[in-house]
């Protein structure tokens, strides 16, 4: 009998990482199917590669079961620098990348990092640097294809 495989493993892998990270509880089972591998025998490696992990994420999964138990793959608030923007902001960020600049007042044709980094400073009063107005027009120009 012959072995039956997806037409686009890539394509595939996409979308059960899409879903795997859709909501807490599938993020969840997904953490809490590595650990219980792992407790079966496989490696770290393993598992990581099946997964599509990095290995050192899932040893931090099973510490984190090891020390708090299964309550420790649940997430948990995050932490980190506070974003400079605001939804609201980003939301009409977003629809302005998706117009010319002359649109609202600009007298450019297109955006540029450093045109979108002046824009914000002088709309927003919040500094961004060039590289993060690139890719927030990278990401804008790749919704649009999708």
């Amino acid at each position: 009998m012959q072995r039956k495989q997806a037409s686009s493993s890539s394509e595939l892998r996409r979308v059960l990482h899409h879903e795997t990270y859709r909501n807490n509880e599938n993020h969840f089972l997904h953490r809490l199917h590595c650990v219980v591998l792992v407790s079966e025998g496989y490696c770290c490696n393993e598992v990581a590669e099946l997964f599509g992990e990095h290995p050192r994420t899932v040893e931090r999964w099973v510490h984190k079961v090891e020390t708090d138990g299964i309550d420790g793959l649940k997430n948990t608030q995050k932490t980190g620098r506070p974003k400079k923007l605001s939804t609201h902001q980003r939301k009409s960020i977003k629809r302005e990348i998706n117009t010319p600049p002359w649109t609202i007042g600009i007298h450019k044709d297109k955006w540029t990092g450093r045109l979108l980094a002046e824009h914000i400073k002088r709309k927003y009063g919040v500094v961004l640097s060039e590289r993060q107005c690139q890719r927030l027009l990278l990401q804008a120009r790749a919704r649009r294809t999708q």
